[in-house]
């Protein structure tokens, strides 16, 4: 059986009061959506950051485009780091200050990226 291991626990995490981690168990076995370390349904901070939504972002230096989200320090949780977050641009290695959101959807930016040009064939 496949435990989820914020649910569960690895033995080193702090020691949290026990009828949030009895509600956490209770969520993860009945099939809910585990969302992670800090997924409590009763305390909404209003400062929380780490469930942010992910956009479509283009690149200033190479001028690629990419989809997720850019690093960034939640006031709450200081010590939370999500591995997939860019800290900078997967082409080209420029620094966050020269990732800007970019300025259509991500669905846009596919169908662009897969669109086929007229006569394209012809002539190579």
């Amino acid at each position: 059986m496949n435990r989820c291991p914020h649910c569960f626990g690895t033995g080193k995490e702090l020691k949290r009061n026990k009828s949030t981690v009895n509600k956490r168990l209770d969520r993860c076995l009945n099939g809910s959506k585990c969302l992670g370390p800090n997924d409590e349904t009763d305390s909404v901070e209003p400062d929380c950051i780490c469930h942010r939504p992910q956009h479509a972002y283009e690149c200033d230096r190479c001028h690629q485009f990419f989809h997720g989200r850019l690093t960034e320090t939640c006031p709450q949780h200081k010590s939370e780091i999500y591995l997939m977050d860019f800290q900078c641009c997967p082409y080209c290695a420029a620094p966050k200050s020269m990732i800007q959101i970019a300025k259509f959807t991500w669905e846009q930016i596919c169908k662009f990226e897969n669109a086929e040009l007229p006569g394209g064939d012809e002539g190579l």
